[in-house]
Order: structure tokens, then C-alpha cells, then sequence
């Protein structure tokens, strides 16, 4: 399948609406025409990275017609375009990138957008901090209806003499839960790092394996969650055209 790469850098983009004085951006990812493609395959995929304003945080969309609502536009032809929100991509903790198929190809040099999505926010965050655990041992650690199951692994022959531990952690990506750390026993920070994440989506988990300098024997897990979200209106106005995005 030949295609046309319309916008691949990532550039931003003036942002208008409601939400405009909360510091929502809007940034264009990259927009792509496909050529030869069958009637049933998409002939236009743009993706959009969005940015919650700080304090603020993007829940996953659930099926649900208003927090899958299409983004609508018009190319130089004047033909409406309707994108369908195939799917969000991970992003850091604030942002995520919205996937839109159209099915219309657009004609002549360019594509205008000037319409607003709906997009689930949360406004506020709070912790949930577990007793303390052996992070040397396998086990299980169950908070407010999130199971986590944690694997030690082995550690290499450099990092054997230093305190350090090594595990892999599975649990089922929850809408209200962002993010995961580490604090020590009497609570203080435990320095901690990521060496790699993956989502399973046959089985809808998260396996991530986490680097650890506890000071102490026994850790505590930090679960940093939202409040659940509601519908917010966001604002998208740009034009694309081959090479670059401008304001219309």
C-alpha cells in the first residue's frame, strides 16, 4: 500500500474552546494519506497528541459514543471529513495520542479543522499506599480492588553485592489508576526505575519490570490514581497541508 506522509514531526498547534484558559495543548503527531487501500481500510490516519494542564489528568476512553466522539473537518474540495477514534496511544503521564481513521480521502492541498472532541479529564489525584513488603519475595499485594502480582528476578554478576532488587510487577490497567512508584518503609522516597513495560491485550495486563534502591528490607507500593472523569469539550483548529500545519 502506497501512501503519502502528509505531517510526520510534531509541531503545535493553536488550541481555542473551553478549556483553552486550563492549559490544554493540542499538538498534530502526524497525518497520513493511504493510496490503493481497500474501501474497508482507512484512506486518512491523523494522530493528535493531547496534554492535560497540569493537575489534570486524560482517563482512557470507554466505548461510549460521547467519549468517542468523531473529529470533523474539510478539505480543499469542501467535502466533510469524519474521523473515527480507532484508538489512544500511551504517551507520559498527562498526555495521551489520539488515533483517527477517515475513510474519505481527501482531495486538493489541504485539510482544515475546526471542531472540538470530547475527551474524559479528571481534575483531581490521590494516593493509595500499601503495607510494607519484601520486594526479595513473589507475592500478591491487593488494594481497594487492584491486584498486583510481583516475580523477584534475578540479578546480573555487577549489581549481585549492591543493594538493589530486581522484579517484575503484573497487574490489569485499571481507568482510575495513573501511574505506580516505590517509597521505604518509614516512607520516604525509594529511588526506583523502569527497565521495561508492556501491555498484554489478550489478557488486558500490565507487566512492567522495576530497578530498586531501597534503604531498607521492606518497601511500600504507591498507587497514584484519579478521580473518576467526566466528558470535557477540547477545541482542535488547525490546517494541514503537504509539508507543515498552519492556523486557517
Amino acid at each position: 500500500m502506497s501512501r503519502l506522509l502528509f505531517f510526520l514531526c510534531t509541531m503545535l498547534c493553536p488550541v481555542w474552546g473551553s478549556l483553552v484558559e486550563q492549559g490544554v495543548e493540542v499538538l498534530v503527531h502526524s497525518a497520513e494519506s493511504f493510496y490503493e487501500c481497500p474501501a474497508s481500510k482507512a484512506c486518512f490516519t491523523l494522530r493528535i497528541h493531547v496534554r492535560a494542564p497540569q493537575g489534570s489528568f486524560l482517563a482512557e476512553p470507554t466505548a461510549s459514543p460521547v467519549e468517542r466522539s468523531p473529529l470533523i473537518g474539510v478539505d480543499a474540495a469542501g467535502r466533510p471529513l469524519i474521523g473515527i477514534l480507532r484508538s489512544v496511544e500511551s504517551c507520559m503521564e498527562r498526555c495521551r495520542i489520539l488515533v483517527y481513521d477517515f475513510y474519505a480521502r481527501p482531495q486538493g492541498g489541504w485539510i482544515e479543522f475546526d471542531s472540538s472532541v470530547l475527551l474524559p479529564m479528571s481534575h483531581s489525584s490521590y494516593d493509595l499506599v500499601t503495607e510494607p513488603f519484601d520486594p526479595h519475595l513473589p507475592g500478591t499485594i491487593r488494594v481497594w480492588g487492584n491486584v498486583l502480582f510481583r516475580t523477584p528476578l534475578p540479578l546480573n554478576e555487577e549489581k549481585d553485592n549492591s543493594k538493589v532488587v530486581v522484579f517484575r510487577q503484573e497487574y490489569e490497567l485499571v481507568p482510575l489508576l495513573r501511574s505506580v512508584s516505590f517509597c521505604n518503609e518509614d516512607g520516604s522516597q525509594c529511588q526506583s526505575s523502569v527497565l521495561n513495560a508492556d501491555f498484554d491485550e489478550s489478557s488486558g495486563m500490565t507487566s512492567s519490570t522495576y530497578l530498586l534502591h531501597p534503604t531498607s528490607n521492606l518497601v511500600r507500593l504507591v498507587l497514584h490514581c484519579m478521580h473518576p472523569a467526566i466528558p470535557c469539550p477540547v477545541h482542535m483548529r488547525f490546517r494541514i497541508y503537504a509539508g507543515g500545519v498552519t492556523q486557517p
